[in-house]
């Protein structure tokens, strides 16, 4: 009896564990979706004839990579192809801006970071990392080790 209510609380408090971590999830989501909105309105600004506007649905790349990591791929509809080459630069540094604007945490240099960045069908895709802990942070070293 004592046995089984040890692994009834074991279980219990990973359960609660996590709940909890899927709502932090959900609010560093929300919190990136704010940053890449506010980059992409200043993109939108410098770039009036390439408006670009990102697509309600993005799925968490911590389903693949492992529960902690706070990354999330975005899709954003293209009506046009676009040049990659300065596009990743441009929507970091106003990433980062938003960043310091909203005084958000974050581990090591930056705390957005466009892990991944493509074109396919109409649309981009972007890899965004907010680096809030150290499994991100740790997810993003082992991704430099990749490339």
């Amino acid at each position: 009896m004592v046995v089984l209510l040890i692994m009834l609380g074991w279980i219990l408090k990973k359960v609660w564990q996590i709940r909890s971590f899927k709502k932090l999830q959900l609010k560093n989501k929300e919190i990136t979706a704010k940053a890449l909105k506010f980059a992409f309105a200043q993109f939108n600004l410098r770039n009036p004839k390439k408006n670009m506007k990102i697509s309600p649905d993005t799925a968490r790349l911590a389903d693949v990579w492992g529960s902690g990591v706070m990354a999330y791929e975005f899709r954003v509809q293209l009506n046009h192809e676009i040049s990659l080459k300065g596009l990743r630069k441009e929507l970091e540094a106003y990433l980062q801006g938003y960043a310091q604007n909203h005084k958000l945490t974050h581990l090591g240099e930056t705390a957005f970071v466009i892990s991944d960045l493509w074109q396919e069908k109409g649309f981009l895709h972007l890899d965004i990392t907010y680096v809030v802990n150290g499994t991100t942070f740790n997810y993003l070293h082992d991704i430099k080790k990749v490339e």
